[in-house]
């Protein structure tokens, strides 16, 4: 299947995502009422305090109630462990496939295997798309039944740094092609080695920062995490599309 027809199907299912959020608000809303408490600048507001019992028992703080399981507390870390492990797993894979391809030349823009990137996925893409829809799933659920992601255990400022690092690799990865500043590159060897070391491991990098991102924030309705959340589902599409010309030209 051709890859652009995929991405396009998985836009639209990223819309659909969204408006499943949008329309399981009420219901989240009635069962976790936010917390109107602002402690601060850095103060992140859609999180739960736990109880002192609660508090006793968990090494986390995510437990509301403290009738619930230890696994309330832990069930972001360990959704988003399996979720990194997961799309670290496909970088690797993908990386290996590339690697190990015969194709390494690199022809005109329009060839369908374009420096060794085709125009049609694997099974390595199909593994990636089911994996990603059924956390992104798995995301909804949690959030309605435990609610808290990493928040309650992790300062504001770590998904802050994540995204300055994003920002920061897809910069050096356009350096020589696009310049730092209004076009401007520097000319040095050092600054082509530390392009390529970019452009070859930031795959990892992407993969952390984007899966902590999701993990962090519950799946609220409201425009900022919204519009985060489509964001983020961007990334994992085109993470999802690893290895195809939609990702690596």
């Amino acid at each position: 299947m051709h890859s652009n027809s995929v991405q396009i199907l998985l836009i639209c299912c990223t819309i659909c995502f969204l408006l499943i959020i949008r329309l399981l608000a009420p219901r989240l809303r009635k069962v976790f009422p936010p917390l109107p408490i602002w402690r601060g600048v850095l103060w992140y507001r859609w999180k739960s305090l736990p109880s002192p019992q609660a508090r006793a028992f968990s090494p986390f703080t995510g437990i509301t109630f403290p009738h619930r399981l230890k696994v309330c507390a832990k069930s972001a870390w360990i959704c988003f462990t399996l979720h990194l492990i997961f799309m670290t797993s496909m970088v690797v894979w993908s990386q290996y496939k590339h690697s190990s391809s015969e194709s390494h030349n690199c022809p005109q823009p329009s060839s369908p295997h374009w420096c060794g990137w085709s125009t049609h996925l694997d099974v390595t893409n199909y593994i990636a798309i089911l994996g990603n829809i059924i956390f992104v799933i798995l995301r909804i659920l949690q959030t309605h039944i435990w609610y808290d992601g990493l928040a309650p255990d992790v300062s504001e400022t770590y998904p802050m740094v994540a995204v300055f690092l994003v920002l920061t690799a897809a910069l050096l990865m356009q350096e020589t092609e696009r310049g730092i500043f209004f076009g401007f590159s520097f000319q040095s060897d050092t600054m082509v080695v530390l392009t390529n070391i970019v452009r070859r491991s930031h795959g990892y990098l992407f993969a952390w920062a984007v899966v902590f991102t999701f993990w962090y924030h519950p799946t609220e309705a409201g425009i900022e995490h919204l519009s985060g959340f489509f964001i983020v589902l961007m990334f994992l599409i085109q993470a999802s599309l690893i290895s195809t010309q939609n990702t690596s030209r």
